[in-house]
């Protein structure tokens, strides 16, 4: 009896194991078997990562063109505002000078009538020197300001010229072609030179105590071929900010193709 009950309960244990062993197969069969169909889609969505990732990388080197082309458009902008101020201060003070020669010319010749009318031959010929050195010492006060005043001009011009130089390197640092832009400067800075020389000579009227009006003319002749100089300096400045735009999106797009050929 005791050896019948332990067939019944291995034959019991055989049938638990099988049972068991047969859930474990129709488990397995219920997991997915990769298709094509499945991989083929991770493989496009793969690809529009990789499409959108690109995407991404370009519309960033937009992004920073773009602010690059900004920050030249306001150097240039205040290149040619500080110029058009220099210009401006410049036309003022001619301005003044011809205006107050001008009154000063009419106070003289009312002067003049009235001492002929009260005084003796003599006294108006003191009047007279008298009010032409007068009029020699305010021509020289005035020789003095118009050269201050182009002078300033000069100086926030090689200011500008200092600040592109300092740009142009950083460029040429980021492998950006400068070499055109480098001469254009060096062009910029010599006329900045020549302007400076321009201001010496206006500085360097002589005022003639026989004839000052004649020494007036030569102050006016010297200050318009500093003003040009000036204005030939800015204009030289402004086409090296406009000359190195095209090196700026050369270096640009070469990156972009050494991108996507990686």
């Amino acid at each position: 009896m005791k050896y019948f009950y332990s067939i019944l309960i291995a034959v019991i244990a055989l049938v638990s194991v099988h049972g068991v062993r047969a859930e474990e197969t129709t488990e397995r069969s219920d997991i997915p078997t990769p298709t094509t169909e499945n991989i083929n889609a991770r493989a496009k969505i793969e690809e529009r990562r990789v499409e959108m990732d690109k995407a991404r990388d370009a519309y960033k080197k937009e992004y920073d063109a773009k602010i690059l082309e900004v920050k030249d458009k306001r150097a240039e902008f205040k290149i040619e505002l500080d110029t058009k101020k220099a210009e401006l201060e410049a036309k003022k003070g001619e301005a003044r000078s011809l205006a107050s020669t001008t009154r000063m010319d009419v106070r003289e010749k009312r002067d003049d009538i009235r001492s002929l009318a009260s005084t003796t031959r003599g006294e108006v010929k003191d009047k007279r020197e008298e009010m032409r050195n007068r009029a020699i010492e305010a021509l020289g006060e005035r020789i003095t300001k118009a050269s201050e005043q182009l002078s300033k001009a000069v100086v926030r011009l090689n200011e500008i010229a200092i600040k592109i130089d300092s740009r142009l390197n950083k460029f040429a640092d980021k492998g950006v072609d400068v070499i055109q832009a480098q001469d254009d400067l060096s062009n910029a800075r010599a006329k900045i030179s020549a302007a400076n020389t321009t201001i010496q000579a206006v500085s360097e009227v002589s005022v003639s105590t026989e004839d000052p009006r004649s020494s007036l003319e030569e102050l006016k002749t010297a200050f318009e071929v500093a003003r040009k100089a000036i204005q030939d300096a800015h204009a030289a400045l402004v086409e090296v900010v406009k000359n190195l735009k095209p090196a700026v999106g050369t270096s640009d797009n070469s990156s972009d193709d050494n991108s996507a050929d990686n």
